[in-house]
């Protein structure tokens, strides 16, 4: 009698288990229809103006199809990548060069009077007195290259489709491949779910990549040993949001960040540890397929920073280079 009892219970408990959780599963989808991971517009709309520290001053307009790279000398010379050439301005924003290319860059740097280009899976070096001087050999046949930094005795390369940041001697010897998982290193490899795969160089050389699908920057010895790394997932504006972001930064002469993300096309200024100090411009509406869907290109194609802190952003909607300043 008592093991009976005992059963009889124990499957009125289970029933009432069963019940309660039927009921969290069911009621909730009937009052919850919403996704909890739904992006809010309209509150992604609205910015903060006290947050906004720069104005758009000046832009260049130059007369290329499409655009695709920036990078800026230590004259302040502009240099705008985009079909099969390369146009340079002066700091007066007039311009006074043009280089052919063999083909469309993807990305571009300069060194002195060297202008590297990296172009597909490889990268081309230029004079920009006398036109074409080399090619580099691939690391491999997949790769795509995205970013280019250079000192005076190293040439990083960021490869998107390989995952991974080369070092290369002036010359283009490889000297260190950086960013291959090795977990006694603490080093997991880069998350890169689309071709944006930014490298930087602060003014003291210290290396700075992009590690978009975990949406922080990692600073990294030369060789390739991990440093320290900022950064966070989140939609509020101390945050990267999306699927791959931040897709482009560089470094003030101050050591400060200035970062750009895709779908929300909102750039901004971070100090030297990278807590979020303040807006920079935002350029159009939030855009969630570009921030959930990674094949979905960005508008801002570049960043780059002159020596006296002025931001240059490469528009490509627009096909400007907008030119910003501190309030």
């Amino acid at each position: 009698m008592k093991q009976k009892l005992i059963i009889g219970l124990s499957l009125l408990f289970l029933l009432v288990v069963i019940f309660l959780i039927g009921r969290d599963l069911f009621t909730n989808r009937e009052n919850n229809q919403g996704n909890p991971t739904e992006y809010n517009l309209e509150k992604l709309r609205k910015i903060d103006s006290s947050l906004i520290c720069y104005r758009e001053v000046r832009h260049i307009n130059p007369s290329l199809g499409v655009v695709h790279a920036l990078a800026i000398d230590s004259s302040s010379n502009i240099y705008i990548a985009g079909d099969n050439e390369v146009q340079v301005f002066n700091k007066s924003l007039q311009k006074v060069n043009t280089l052919k290319l063999d083909s469309s860059a993807n990305c571009i740097a300069i060194s002195g009077d060297i202008l590297y280009a990296g172009i597909g899976n490889h990268v081309e070096v230029y004079s920009t007195k006398s036109g074409k001087q080399t090619n580099w050999k691939s690391y491999n046949s997949k790769g795509y290259i995205t970013s280019i930094a250079v000192n005076e005795t190293n040439v990083y390369v960021a490869d998107a489709e390989n995952r991974l940041v080369f070092r290369y001697d002036p010359d283009g010897k490889l000297i260190t491949v950086i960013g291959k998982k090795d977990k006694s290193k603490g080093i997991d490899g880069f998350i890169v779910p689309s071709l944006y795969f930014d490298v930087a160089l602060s003014p003291d050389n210290e290396l700075w990549i992009v590690n978009p699908g975990k949406h922080e920057l990692i600073n990294f010895t030369e060789n390739g040993g991990f440093r320290t790394s900022w950064g966070v997932a989140s939609m509020q504006p101390n945050g990267f949001a999306g699927c791959c972001n931040p897709i482009h930064f560089c470094i003030l002469p101050n050591g400060k960040f200035v970062t750009s993300e895709k779908g929300l096309d909102r750039i901004k200024l971070h100090d030297q540890s990278g807590k979020f100090e303040c807006i920079v411009a935002s350029l159009s509406d939030p855009n969630t397929q570009a921030l959930n869907n990674c094949s979905i290109g960005a508008r801002i194609h570049d960043l780059a920073a002159d020596s006296k802190g002025i931001i240059y952003v490469l528009d490509a909607s627009s096909k400007l280079v907008r030119i910003f300043e501190k309030k």
